[in-house]
């Protein structure tokens, strides 16, 4: 999956870190897709098992490693950003 990563489509998308030097957890792209899914940190931590400040945490955390914002948060509002977008087929392959 990492290794796909630089090809995202979008030539201003692009990941440069070697794939070594990426720590991408597993658990990180299942909460993410379910973000993603839900729209909503809560009902994704529910679907999980998780709170939702551990959902909010492992996205954070996913974003910092890929240097992307993977969603737009406004209040009462979540949407996935274009890199989110691109990036969520990918996390469903995992």
């Amino acid at each position: 999956m990492l290794a796909e990563l630089p090809y995202l489509k979008n030539p201003g998308i692009a990941i440069y870190s070697s794939p070594f030097t990426m720590n991408i957890s597993l658990r990180q792209l299942r909460v993410f897709v379910a973000v993603a899914e839900a729209l909503s940190f809560t009902r994704a931590g529910d679907a999980l098992g998780l709170p939702q400040s551990s959902v909010s945490t492992q996205l954070r955390e996913l974003e910092d490693t890929l240097g992307l914002r993977l969603f737009d948060r406004h209040t009462r509002m979540l949407r996935l950003t274009e890199a989110g977008a691109e990036i969520l087929p990918l996390a469903h392959k995992t």
